[in-house]
């Protein structure tokens, strides 16, 4: 699809010497159509530097909450094989789980208003962000807790203390966006008696031949070519500048809601067995798919999600829900995907979306910051309305 060309070539940086103004320093893109690659494609640069390698579908970078989706295929898998059920309490057999209490507010003196929680933690809970554990960075209750404590770790450090806050609401009630994919991955491990990492690598890697995936980027030297610069937007808000990353390559623990790196390529190979029955069931991907949430907890999602810069490509305002792997669209999309279809994204900006009704599932890998790029978000738009105007939709 030569139009899918042109749109990466226009936004993307294209001399590594020359103007960065309204572009991105790389992207790959890769479109499915019914579990079959149809169109795979990139263009720009992997560095600022004179000499530069080409951006290409194996480009490897950081895919941040990409990683949601495959965690979360992961669950899906020991709930068909009935080691888990969706509704089953996991507060057992994660003891942080079964500690955390409800953070209902605060006294006059500031001090944190603390209560035991009564009510259920279940995967399905976990799984669709209804937890209450919101990622400190976006929550002022939790932001306010830690300094009345004097708590110093956060969810940006990536362990299990950085994870552990107090609920914000009673789980099952309302929808916040955080840490519940780590601790379902944390679930994963107490069940399975394997890290995160071994269980990826031996039923998802391994099987798929996605050879360029992993949580510790020194642990697959065969990329270290392949690897792209941290582009940081101008505070112009239209240049580019390449710096060093702001996520730190040795993580304390594997996490399942951010932690893997990836390549466009690999990222496809993982949505291809996925829908094409490699991975889960087709039982299993329909319960995937079907929205989770009550009218009123899909309301706080809605209010969230759009607030928050959470789905850019969904017209504000419309209609969403949550299945067990990302945020559902309840409308037809204009010139784009179908209601149903299921999206997320990252916080390097990388995204993907998968439409069942129409068999057309996409991933886009970039790496640019900060999250919510204007520029970024105008060449998605323009590559998914292209996809939806190139293949028939039946």
């Amino acid at each position: 699809m030569k139009i899918l060309d042109d749109i990466l070539e226009r936004y993307t940086v294209s001399d590594p010497s020359g103007d960065t103004d309204g572009k991105l320093l790389g992207a790959s893109f890769i479109v499915l159509r019914n579990h079959d690659v149809v169109y795979s494609g990139a263009r720009g640069q992997t560095s600022l530097e004179t000499v530069s390698t080409p951006w290409s579908t194996n480009t490897f970078t950081w895919i941040a909450s990409m990683t949601k989706l495959i965690t979360s295929t992961c669950l899906m898998q020991l709930v068909e094989s009935k080691k888990i059920g969706l509704d089953d309490d996991v507060r057992g057999l994660v003891p942080q789980l079964g500690a955390m209490q409800v953070l209902e507010g605060f006294d006059d003196a500031g001090k944190p208003l603390l209560r035991d929680n009564q009510d259920p933690i279940t995967l399905r809970i976990l799984l669709t962000h209804t937890t209450g554990l919101p990622y400190d960075a976006l929550s002022p209750d939790l932001q306010r807790w830690s300094k009345a404590i004097g708590r110093t770790a956060s969810s940006g450090d990536w362990t299990l203390e950085g994870f552990t806050t107090p609920l914000v609401f009673p789980p099952g009630t309302s929808w916040e966006y955080g840490t519940s994919i780590d601790w379902a991955g944390v679930v994963l491990e107490a069940i399975t008696k394997d890290s995160l990492g071994t269980y990826l690598r031996r039923n998802i890697f391994e099987p798929l031949e996605m050879r360029d995936t992993g949580f510790f980027p020194r642990q697959l030297p065969h990329i270290a070519d392949r690897v792209a610069a941290w582009a940081y937007r101008n505070e112009n808000g239209t240049g580019l500048s390449t710096g060093a990353s702001w996520k730190t390559d040795t993580p304390a623990i594997e996490s399942g809601g951010s932690g893997l790196h990836s390549t466009a390529a690999d990222y496809a190979r993982f949505l291809s067995g996925l829908l094409g029955g490699r991975l889960v069931s087709a039982e299993t991907l329909d319960e995937m798919f079907c929205p989770q949430l009550d009218e009123t907890v899909a309301a706080a999602l809605g209010q969230t999600a759009h607030s928050g810069g959470y789905v850019p490509e969904i017209l504000a305002g419309s209609p969403l829900n949550h299945g067990l792997g990302g945020v559902i669209n309840m409308e037809d999309m204009q010139g784009k995907r179908l209601a149903g279809s299921m999206m997320w994204t990252g916080a390097t900006n990388g995204r993907w979306w998968i439409d069942r009704k129409t068999g057309i599932a996409a991933a886009l890998v970039v790496n640019v910051s900060p999250y919510g790029d204007n520029i970024l978000n105008g060449m998605f738009d323009e590559l998914e309305r292209a996809v939806y105007g190139e293949l028939p939709v039946v």
